[in-house]
């Protein structure tokens, strides 16, 4: 997770956005997450564990960069952030982009066999997304 990403989101939404990740101290990450159960905040920029955030109503998730392997938590409990962010966006019906110059075999692979939509784009960079 970038600075520039935050500052974008943060610019365009002010104080609806609430910012997780591990840099935060015990006491911040807190606050944050207080401040989305309350529904202060619509919009939740932040690392892998951002993918559980105390949202009810989602409108969209996006992954950025999805290839990376910054979205597994090896330790206990396991998971993988794309897989929870597919699963959260099944069950809130909502949209979930994945988004990559270099998409995972996973999720390319999902592309060709399942009802996802891969879009493609050139501006300055190659940048693929997959779309559920």
């Amino acid at each position: 997770m970038t600075p520039q990403m935050t500052a974008r989101f943060q610019e365009r939404f002010g104080s609806l956005v609430a910012v997780m990740h591990s840099g935060l101290s015990a006491g911040e990450k807190y606050d944050e997450w207080r401040k989305i159960h309350r529904r202060e905040v619509k919009v939740v920029v932040g690392a892998r564990s951002a993918i559980f955030a105390p949202f009810e109503n989602i409108g969209i998730i996006i992954l950025d960069e999805e290839h990376e392997s910054t979205y597994k938590q090896e330790d206990n409990p396991r998971y993988h952030a794309r897989d929870v962010a597919i699963w959260r966006s099944e069950f809130y019906r909502c949209p979930v982009i994945l988004g990559s110059a270099t998409p995972s075999l996973e999720s390319f692979a999902r592309a060709k066999k399942e009802s996802i939509h891969y879009l493609s784009y050139r501006k300055e960079r190659r940048t693929n997304h997959y779309h559920q």
